[in-house]
């Protein structure tokens, strides 16, 4: 699988920022999963804007250790590194928990979501070094539906070769809420949800009112509510009229814009 997208698509001034598309880890269905990925993610890169550093784990060839070690359910599975050594999986996993965590704490940071991530982060290697999957089998994707395929192979006489087992996997990841065996799981109550359903509706209709979205949301609204033709994306807000108006929107972290204010005071 690949794992970031390597295109040079800042969507914001170049000269000030740069984007890190993270693309591997999309097909993932539990909220507890998502959460793990974005918070550990996200404390990293403060642990190294801050100019700290760790052990280099840089691989020889990322796309192919992550290819290799997307099939281990054990973590010991050896990857090459750049320097000519070796670490397994579940080696590199733990010194990065590790580092994260101490500098969390150090730094005195006290966001429940976040020291929630770090206490799976630890639980799921915990899991895995001790062959103790049961210690996640309600949060980790994976772990999840492993769970669900071997009672499937058990219950109907199959091996995991078996073509009824790649139709089941790919059930588990269906985004249809009607279809998907996750969301069927969710309803059961057999995972946890971290973001209630309101929450999730309501962000479909409510942009953060702290970044450029709220910006987006406010044009968008009222071209609607005008019948007045427009296009939006990332960075531009544009109306298609014989002027072919149009306002540029370069800092993400800009909630407020005379410009936007008096685009929308033309329709």
């Amino acid at each position: 699988p690949p794992i970031i997208n390597t295109r040079d698509e800042p969507h914001a001034d170049a000269a000030l920022y740069r984007r890190m598309h993270v693309i591997v880890g999309d097909s993932s269905m539990s909220q507890a999963t998502s959460l793990l990925k974005v918070a550990s993610t996200h404390a990293l890169l403060c642990f190294l804007e801050e100019h700290r550093t760790m052990r280099d784990f840089t691989m020889e060839n990322p796309v192919k250790a992550i290819r290799e070690i997307a099939l281990d359910t054990n973590g010991r599975t050896l990857v090459q590194l750049a320097n000519g050594t070796t670490a397994t999986a579940l080696e590199i996993q733990q010194e990065y928990c590790r580092v994260v965590t101490a500098y969390v704490q150090e730094s005195g940071i006290t966001d429940q979501l976040l020291h929630h991530s770090l206490d799976l982060w630890a639980r799921a290697l915990t899991a895995i070094e001790t062959d103790r999957l049961d210690l996640v089998n309600r949060e980790i994707d994976w772990v999840i539906k492993y769970a669900i395929l071997q009672r499937a192979a058990v219950k109907q006489g199959i091996d995991m070769s078996d073509a009824r087992m790649a139709q089941l996997d790919m059930a588990y990841h269906d985004i249809n809420p009607d279809r998907g065996l996750y969301y069927a799981m969710e309803r059961k109550g057999l995972v946890p949800t971290i973001v209630n359903a309101e929450s999730v509706d309501a962000a479909r209709t409510q942009p953060p009112a702290t970044t450029r979205a709220k910006l987006r949301g406010d044009f968008v609204a009222a071209a609607l509510a005008a019948g007045a033709d427009h296009t939006v994306d990332w960075t531009q807000l544009k109306l298609s009229d014989h002027g072919q108006r149009s306002v540029q929107l370069k800092d993400p972290f800009e909630a407020v814009d005379a410009r936007v204010e008096r685009l929308i005071a033309t329709l």
